[in-house]
């Protein structure tokens, strides 16, 4: 057994020594060039996809979160009266009673909205700190109950009112005959909030349980809302809650097309830049089989005096591993820093495109010329309701993409050594 590792081990050391020989310092300079092109294109292609994940999960991170803090939580629980029956059911997170319904909403001077009133408890901000997180308030101070309402930036905005304003909600009650008849209450405006999720701030706006419950009518639209510190045990907490003879629902089957959807994206994404992947790795085994056909010569040799044919494609596939290794390590680090720096990047692309208007301008001025360049905004926080470009970076990912890339190029060398088996030592030293 020593025996057979000590020559495993003289085998792969000199394998080791050659594939970094030629990775290094084993081309001639039109083939190096290729090889280090396509080396820059992994580089690349591992940097580039790194930040757009980045930037997407970012995005998308945003609007789940916005919506599982303020609108669909981790498991709604309806059918239930007892919030502590249902606390200690779950065993776990935060409990709270919640109203939901929608209404018109209009101020005195006659605008109307429809929107969504969502009844909260008093001190909900500070029962949930998940919601205190995402709701954040931009002017007044957040309280509910007592004819107070607490309004979305946004349909804040659209109703032309502020802090302080009067607020006239109009819903829809059964009357002793049946029939629905109009419920209007005046509200005072406690606070204006953002969430940077644009349809919640302009279609929602937040109350007491008393309150909601008296403009809801007949249509109460209660229900519990429950927040779980580890929000893939959501299925298991349901089916405890279904088995106790509740009626719930997670956040996953709440918002299941708006996942699917951005499922989709991200796969489609993926998919596409996989291909530039592979372009890459079809470059690679040209770069491989044209550096093979350049060293038949050595090639030959290394076989005349004992090297196996399979030793020799090592070789190659260790060259092709570490290739792709060492541009994917690179291109991590590049995405990875790009990802994080990707507004201050914005920013500076931005100012230089600036200057070189700025600088356009005023030549076209001192030429006499009528045709003038406007400044470029890349990213208009006004145009994406957005303060900045969010990321947000997965080790999972990461890592899929890093052996993605090694996988290519490895499968690219094993490819080009392909040519090796019909390799001739006699025929290659007499033409030689």
């Amino acid at each position: 057994m020593k025996a057979w590792l000590r020559s495993r081990w003289r085998v792969w050391r000199w394998v080791g020594r050659l594939a970094v020989i030629y990775l290094l310092r084993g081309r001639r300079k039109k083939t190096a060039a290729a090889s280090l092109l396509t080396w820059l294109g992994v580089v690349l292609g591992v940097a580039t996809l790194v930040t757009v994940l980045s930037v997407m999960n970012g995005f998308q991170s945003l609007t789940i979160d916005s919506l599982v803090e303020v609108a669909s939580f981790h498991v709604r629980v309806y059918g239930a009266v007892d919030a502590a029956e249902v606390e200690r059911v779950v065993g776990e997170g935060v409990v709270v009673p919640q109203v939901e319904v929608r209404v018109l909403a209009g101020d005195l001077g006659g605008e109307v909205e429809f929107v969504e009133v969502r009844g909260v408890p008093e001190g909900m901000r500070e029962r949930d700190p998940g919601f205190a997180r995402v709701v954040e308030v931009r002017e007044g101070v957040f309280r509910v109950g007592e004819g107070r309402v607490v309004v979305g930036q946004e349909l804040a905005y659209e109703l032309g009112v502020g802090v302080g304003d009067s607020l006239v909600l109009t819903g829809l009650s059964v009357g002793e005959t049946g029939i629905l008849v109009p419920v209007r209450r005046g509200f005072v405006v406690s606070a204006v909030f953002r969430t940077g999720n644009y349809q919640i701030d302009r279609s929602m706006l937040f109350m007491g349980l008393d309150d909601a419950r008296l403009i809801a009518g007949g249509d109460d639209g209660s229900f519990l809302a429950v927040k779980l510190p580890r929000p893939s045990r959501a299925q298991e907490v349901k089916r405890r809650l279904v088995r106790a003879g509740y009626g719930a629902v997670t956040w996953e089957e709440y918002n299941r097309a708006l996942f699917d959807a951005l499922r989709m994206e991200k796969l489609f994404l993926v998919f596409l830049v996989g291909l530039i992947f592979l372009v890459l790795g079809l470059n690679l085994v040209h770069g491989f089989r044209r550096s093979i056909f350049e060293r038949r010569g050595e090639l030959a040799l290394l076989v005349a005096v004992g090297a196996r044919v399979e030793e020799v494609r090592r070789v190659f596939l260790l060259e092709g591993l570490v290739l792709g290794a060492t541009g994917a390590f690179l291109g991590t680090m590049w995405g990875y820093l790009l990802s994080i720096n990707i507004n201050r990047v914005f920013s500076w692309v931005e100012s230089i495109l600036n200057a070189g208007i700025h600088l356009w301008n005023a030549l076209g001025r001192f030429w006499g010329g009528r045709f003038r360049l406007g400044s470029v905004r890349i990213f208009s926080p006004q145009s994406f309701y957005l303060l900045e470009i969010p990321f947000r970076v997965y080790p999972v990912e990461v890592l899929g993409i890093v052996l993605y890339a090694v996988l290519v190029s490895g499968g690219a060398a094993y490819l080009a050594t392909r040519m090796l088996r019909t390799f001739s030592v006699t025929e290659v030293l007499r033409n030689e």
